[in-house]
C-alpha cells in the first residue's frame, strides 16, 4: 500500500551532495545530503531513493481499518461472500502474480504490501496478505511491461489457509514472457453439485481440499501482440468429501496430476492493472495425466486422463479521461474423467464460486469504471453464465447472472494498482461482497 510503499532506482548511485566538502562555509557540509529526493542510509546518500511517507498513507490505513471493521459487522449478516475463483485457485491457488504486470512509467523498483480482509460463507472471516514487487526486467523496449514478484498468504477463522509465491517476467524487449506459480493451501469449501438441478445446490456439502501446485509457462512473440508457448501444471490435491449422513465415513481421494499444453495470448492492453483501451485474448489447451487412490492406504491407480480447454477475450474503451467500459467473455470445457473440484464454473460477481459447475461453461460481463478523482474510482457491472454438460447443450444449461457495484483507491500510481470493494447480487438470491486487488478483468 502506499503507506508500505518503496521505490529506488535499479542501480544506486553515490551523490556527490553526500560527500564531505573541504569548504566549511559551502552551503551543504559534512555528509549532509542537497534537499533532493535523496535519503543518506549510514555514511551514504542513495540517489533517488526514498520512501514516501505522507497524510495520503494514513488515509490508506483508515480505509483498511474501515474494511477490517466492515468484516466483523458483516460476518453475521447477509453480506456473506464466497471468494472469487477459490475453488479454481485449488488448481491455480493466486491468480495475484498473473495481473501484478504494470507499465514502464518508472525504472525503478516498486514494493507493495497490500492487506485485504476476508468475508466468506464457507471459508469465514479472515485476513489476506500480498506483498508484490515490480520492476523493469528489461530496457529494449519502453512499452515492455513491469516484470513482478509476489508472495500471497490468508487465513481465516475456519482453519482454511494458503501460501503462495509467483512471478511473472518479460525479457529482451518482451519478446519472451515467462511465470511461476507455487502455493500450498488448506480450503474447506461446499459443494453444490452439478448443475442447478442437484439435490445439493441449496443445500451444499462440506468438503476440505489440501494440496499443492506448480503453475509454470513460457512464451515467445512470434508476430506483432502475439505470443504462443507451454504451460505445465503439477497438482497434488487431497479431497475429503464430508457426507450429510452421519452413519456413512467420509470419502477421501488423493490424486497426482500433470498437466502439459500450448498457450496461445494477444495483448494490447495500455495497462495491465487497470487497462484503459486495447484488448487481451488467449486460448490454453492442457492435458491431464496421473493417478488416483481412494482413502489413505489404498494403492495409487494410473487412471486419470483428461483435457482442458480454457479461452477468454476482453476489450476496452476509454470513453474519456477518467471513465472507461471494459467487456469480457470467456467459455471453458473439460473431459469426462476431470475430478469435481476442477470443474468449470461461472466466475462472475454475484454468487458463490462453484455454485454453478459441469463440464462445460460460457459467460460474459461488462464494467464501468470511473476514477472521479486521482486516488478513487467506482464501478458498475454486470454479468451473465450458462453451465451445461456441454457446450452442445448450453440452451438447457444452468443460468445464473449477477450485477452490482463498488468503489477502488489507488494503492500504487506507477503500476495503475487499484484495491478495492464489491456489493453484488445474483441470481442465486444472495447479495456478496468482494475486497479485491486489481479489476475484475
Amino acid at each position: 500500500m502506499r503507506w508500505a510503499e518503496i521505490k529506488t532506482t535499479r542501480t544506486p548511485v553515490i551523490s556527490s551532495a553526500c560527500l564531505p566538502t573541504a569548504d566549511p562555509t559551502a552551503e551543504y557540509s559534512g555528509l549532509a545530503p542537497a534537499p533532493d529526493s535523496s535519503l543518506r542510509i549510514g555514511a551514504y546518500c542513495i540517489e533517488s531513493f526514498y520512501v514516501r511517507l505522507t497524510a495520503r498513507r494514513l488515509l490508506t490505513i483508515v480505509l483498511a481499518v474501515t474494511l477490517a471493521v466492515t468484516t466483523a459487522f458483516w460476518a453475521d449478516s447477509v453480506f456473506a461472500g464466497q471468494l472469487e475463483d477459490q475453488i479454481k485457485s485449488t488448481t491455480e491457488q493466486s491468480e495475484v502474480t498473473d495481473e501484478v504486470l504494470g507499465r514502464a512509467e518508472d525504472d525503478g523498483y516498486n514494493f507493495l504490501a497490500v492487506p485485504l480482509p476476508i468475508v466468506d460463507p464457507t471459508l469465514g472471516n479472515g485476513v489476506a496478505l500480498a506483498g508484490l514487487l515490480t520492476f523493469p526486467a528489461s530496457d529494449a523496449n519502453k512499452d515492455t511491461p513491469r516484470s513482478t514478484l509476489a508472495v500471497a498468504g490468508a487465513r481465516t477463522d475456519t482453519d482454511s489457509w494458503m501460501g503462495g509465491v509467483g512471478f511473472k517476467l518479460y525479457l529482451a524487449g518482451d519478446r519472451y514472457r515467462a511465470g511461476l506459480i507455487a502455493g500450498y493451501g488448506n480450503l474447506n469449501l461446499k459443494y453444490y453439485g452439478i448443475s442447478s438441478n442437484s439435490p445439493f445446490f441449496d443445500n451444499p456439502v462440506e468438503f476440505l481440499v489440501t494440496g499443492t501446485v506448480v503453475d509454470a509457462s513460457v512464451q515467445t512473440r512470434v508476430l506483432s501482440n502475439l505470443y504462443a508457448g507451454l504451460q505445465g501444471r503439477y497438482i497434488n490435491p487431497v479431497a475429503t468429501l464430508d457426507l450429510p449422513i452421519d452413519l456413512l465415513p467420509d470419502i477421501r481421494v488423493e490424486y497426482k496430476l500433470t498437466g502439459l499444453g500450448p498457450t496461445l495470448e494477444y495483448d494490447t492492453r495500455d495497462n495491465v492493472w487497470y487497462p484503459t483501451s486495447g484488448s487481451h485474448g488467449g486460448i490454453k489447451l492442457l492435458r491431464y495425466t496421473g493417478e488416483s487412490r481412494l482413502g489413505r492406504g489404498g494403492r495409487f491407480r494410473r487412471d486419470q486422463a483428461f483435457l482442458s480447454l480454457e479461452a477468454g477475450y476482453s476489450r476496452y474503451w476509454g470513453l474519456s479521461e477518467r471513465l472507461v467500459l471494459g467487456g469480457s467473455v470467456r467459455a471453458w470445457g473439460v473431459g469426462d474423467d476431470t475430478p469435481f473440484f476442477m470443474l468449470p464454473f461461472v466466475s462472475i460477481r454475484g454468487f458463490p464460486a462453484g455454485k454453478y459447475m459441469n463440464k462445460s461453461v460460457v459467460q460474459g460481463q461488462a464494467e464501468l469504471r470511473w476514477m472521479f478523482r486521482n486516488d478513487f474510482g467506482a464501478v458498475a457491472f454486470a454479468g451473465a453464465g450458462i453451465a451445461a454438460p456441454a457446450f452442445s447443450d448450453l440452451g438447457d444449461g444452468s443460468n445464473a447472472y449477477g450485477f452490482g457495484g463498488g468503489l477502488r483507491y489507488r494503492v500504487s500510481d506507477v503500476d495503475k494498482l487499484n484495491v478495492g470493494l464489491d456489493v453484488a447480487y445474483g441470481s442465486s438470491g444472495e447479495v456478496t461482497v468482494y475486497f479485491r486487488i486489481g479489476e475484475a478483468f
